[in-house]
């Protein structure tokens, strides 16, 4: 539609909504008009000439797509080829972190809702919570049992909330039907109780007070609702669209379609607690007739459904809802395409397959494993798999960082099929680069291949990659530039189907500061790539650290934690240098050469920042000299003694910094509070009430990401028994299958992705380094899926701590360092271990530093 003609229109708001103005979405498609021309290649032909029935009454339903010319594009999750199939969804249980633990800091902020992997919906409750940004951030607090409504989406395990677009709830309150407004939602009598709630993957079931069973299930862009009423004569449904988790007073409306009395559409407005406002698009589909009319209240942004069950041979009334971001017309495609039906068990039980197969690419041996931890160990494999979120519509449209409406591209397979890309957001990436890039990429790599073009889509939408990307909307709750750490990681682990060439001139922007081709500082819709915005300009934190080597107290660092700033730009200069160096080498220029060189050097950028004297992390001001921080102890969420740990690529010299490998044991041990124990089997003990001492602790915080390192770092002081000894220590101490089960918020599966690797006994440690760091498995017996159907099996021949030797491929392996490269096609590690300590790994120490060699072999 032109503008000239959007105008006209938009004198009322319904036109608006149906055609759009200017952004690229589009409306309901008209329902009867007269045929329209022909579509060429595969692209729908333009709306026919007039329309008696059109949603509008003024355009007809576009023409029908003409034939195509190119190979027709797959779906991509129909590649999956998983491993013979065991039962696996049944070990998960969803409540698992939707409480906090006792003397805890945060809780998990995950939730019971039904979704798929990465989907973009996860329907489900949203309880009464603690309206503090922070608290409750998924919407459902196990300890509440007071319902508010039923809601499409949600962030899994965030510190800032999000979510809870379109609120539903079912009532048999007939005053409902007269009044002007909503009296169902957040009502104190909405209440329930834990036995009669139920949850699987993909499935959510509640029966409330009132007596309503309460079912929901999801497909990737859709969800679906089956309510169960005790007396069927009394069956009414409220779906509000001008409320969500973090807002009221919403401006928003729906519409019946008027081509079709089932169907309501419209749009609505959501926020990140952190961030910004974006919109977002729906259509519902009711499955059952009406008693009375559909009522409009809140200036059309709520209906009340009255269903008429009267005919039903049951109870219960069904409604489906497909979303987008992009347009109401998006949002039935993707419910046509992906829930054409109205068959609730059907799409309940492709839910729990689709789960299934996916949690079958890691398969454990049941045989000598107790159910808890069979349930702990599959739940936060569940969890590693709740984003980044699916954001672009089935036919590849999403609304961009610009507000401008992309298309995403497609590409061929292994097959010769052409496959359409998916466009993902909910990056989380301080949290998420640490853990779960490696992860995604190893395991799913085309998803994550995706994810990858997703960010670099980011960043020349608006500027720079983005910080923390919700919808189509850039917040920065934490300091730094994490996204090439994320990026360096995914291209490492083998998601290397993106465009590395932009995604490389975005990295040197961020890395480097203003150039001649690029005369401003890097910037994401204004917000700076490194550090945060200062008097409004894009320089963000990066003079200082230019020139200085260091965030330093004072001038532009107001508001900022300078010390773990500082750090972050330190890891993101060795990522950036380690892309840069996994390139292919025809791939890679001079000049590009000389800046990871450089790079790689200013990954001691630490050095800057500790004091040799005391050997602590610490602070600077301008001149140079120790300063008293301005934001706590200058270490974000965390402290120095946290921290030091977190800089994974340079231990070695962080261990030299100490004074040797025993003053490194001590740091650590100290870290840990272990102490040595006469008369146990390993000589060693530690205070497991110490494994989760929180932000302000200089004790070992589990419950947040700065520490994931932290006890893989004794495998790099000689003593890879004291990580063997430690692990499994706060994998009991700090992890259950309860809902108290996780020692802080997931963050988008962060910390359960942690989990998996330490019960695998492998862990990722350096970003953008193709390796892993190795300690104990956890179960007998491991089967991994990886990439093109290659399978690597991890034993242990019988269950104890400490490792004797290793095989790997068959080959004696003394070393805790494992390159990627001897396991990527799959293969066997062949773990021997002892109720003692040994000397395993001690005398091949790991790769470190700029010049470390990853790809060694001991």
């Amino acid at each position: 539609m032109n503008k000239q003609t959007c105008r006209k229109l938009a004198a009322s708001a319904l036109a608006v909504i149906l055609f759009g103005c200017g952004d690229g979405s589009n409306g309901i498609d008209g329902k009867t008009g007269s045929a329209g021309a022909a579509g060429v290649n595969g692209v729908p032909g333009q709306p026919g000439a007039t329309g008696a029935t059109g949603a509008a009454g003024a355009a007809g339903q576009p023409g029908p797509a003409g034939s195509s010319a190119a190979t027709p594009v797959a779906d991509a999750d129909n590649a999956l080829k998983p491993l013979p199939e065991l039962a696996l969804t049944k070990y998960i249980n969803p409540f698992l972190g939707t409480r906090q633990q006792p003397g805890g800091t945060h809780p998990g902020n995950t939730s019971p809702a039904a979704t798929l992997p990465f989907g973009m919906v996860s329907f489900g409750p949203d309880t009464d919570i603690d309206h503090q940004y922070y608290s409750s951030g998924s919407g459902y607090n196990y300890d509440s049992n007071m319902i508010n409504y039923f809601s499409m989406t949600r962030i899994s395990g965030p510190g800032c909330r999000s979510g809870g677009t379109l609120p539903i709830m079912p009532t048999m309150l007939t005053s409902q039907l007269a009044s002007n407004s909503n009296l169902v939602m957040r009502q104190a009598g909405n209440t329930f109780d834990h036995k009669d709630e139920t949850a699987a993957p993909g499935y959510y079931k509640v029966k409330t007070k009132d007596g309503i069973v309460t079912e929901l299930t999801a497909t990737a862009r859709s969800g679906f609702a089956r309510f169960t009423y005790p007396d069927k004569t009394k069956a009414i449904l409220v779906i509000d669209a001008t409320q969500n988790n973090s807002m009221t007073g919403v401006s928003a409306q729906i519409w019946q379609d008027p081509a079709d009395a089932s169907g309501f559409y419209g749009k609505t407005s959501n926020k990140f607690n952190c961030g910004g406002a974006y919109d977002v698009y729906f259509y519902i589909q009711s499955g059952s007739a009406y008693a009375t009319a559909p009522r409009f209240i809140n200036n059309s942004g709520t209906v009340i459904l009255n269903f008429d069950l009267s005919k039903s041979a049951g109870s219960s009334a069904a409604v489906k809802i497909g979303l987008s971001y992009v347009s109401p017309a998006n949002a039935l495609r993707n419910l046509k395409k992906e829930n054409a039906g109205f068959d609730f068990d059907k799409t309940k039980s492709q839910a729990d397959a689709t789960w299934n197969t996916r949690l079958n690419t890691i398969q454990v041996d049941a045989a000598g494993a107790s159910g808890d931890s069979l349930t702990q160990f599959y739940t936060a494999f569940y969890h590693a798999m709740s984003g980044p979120t699916l954001f672009s519509d089935v036919d590849g449209s999403y609304i961009g960082l610009d507000k401008q409406r992309h298309q995403t591209d497609a590409y061929k397979d292994k097959n010769g099929v052409l496959v359409r890309r998916s466009h993902y957001t909910t990056f989380s990436i301080w949290d998420t680069y640490r853990s779960l890039g490696a992860m995604h990429a190893w395991l799913f790599r085309d998803e994550a291949a995706d994810m990858a073009q997703s960010l670099v889509n980011d960043a020349v939408q608006c500027g720079a990659f983005p910080h923390w990307a919700d919808a189509n909307v850039d917040d920065v709750p934490m300091e730094g530039d994490h996204a090439p750490m994320l990026l360096a990681s995914l291209q490492a682990f083998g998601a290397t189907r993106f465009d590395s060439a932009t995604a490389l001139t975005y990295m040197k922007r961020a890395a480097f500061g203003p150039s001649t081709d690029w005369p401003q500082w890097p910037a994401c819709n204004g917000n700076p790539a490194f550090g945060r915005n200062v008097a409004g300009t894009a320089q963000g934190n990066m003079p200082d650290y230019l020139k200085l080597g260091y965030v330093a107290e004072g001038g532009d660092a107001s508001g900022i934690h300078t010390g773990s700033l500082t750090i972050e730009g330190a890891n993101r200069d060795f990522a950036i240098g380690r892309f840069i160096s996994n390139l292919n080498p025809g791939d890679v220029s001079a000049e590009d050469k000389k800046s990871a060189a450089a790079l790689l050097l200013r990954g001691e950028n630490w050095k800057n920042i500790f004091n040799p004297t005391t050997k602590v992390l610490a602070v600077k001001d301008l001149a140079g000299s120790w300063a008293s921080p301005s934001q706590d102890d200058g270490y974000h969420e965390g402290t120095a003694a946290q921290y030091l740990w977190a800089i994974p690529h340079d231990l070695s010299k962080i261990v030299t910094a100490l004074g040797g490998n025993a003053a490194a044991i001590q740091r650590l041990d100290t870290l840990f509070s272990v102490s040595a124990k006469a008369g146990t089997p390993s000589g060693l003990t530690l205070d497991s009430s110490r494994l989760n001492g929180g932000e302000n602790s200089d004790d070992f915080y589990m419950g947040n990401e700065p520490g994931f390192a932290s006890p893989w770092a004794y495998n790099w002081t000689g003593t890879p028994s004291r990580a063997q000894f430690v692990l499994p220590q706060i994998m009991a101490a700090t992890f259950s299958s309860k809902p108290e089960g996780l020692p802080g918020n997931d963050d988008v599966g962060a910390t359960s992705g942690w989990y998996v690797w330490a019960a695998l006994g492998l862990y990722p440690m350096i970003p953008g380094v193709p390796g892993l760091t190795m300690a104990t498995p956890q179960f007998s017996s491991i089967t991994i899926q990886l990439a093109d159907g290659k399978r690597l099996l991890i034993k242990r021949d019988k269950n104890a701590a400490f490792v004797k030797t290793l095989k790997v491929n068959g080959q004696d392996w003394p070393s805790t360092w494992l390159p990627l490269s001897k396991v990527q096609a799959g293969g066997t590690l062949d773990f021997s271990v002892s109720d003692k300590p040994t000397s395993w790994g001690q005398a091949s120490a790991p790769p470190s530093g700029a010049a470390g060699n990853f790809s060694q072999s001991p």
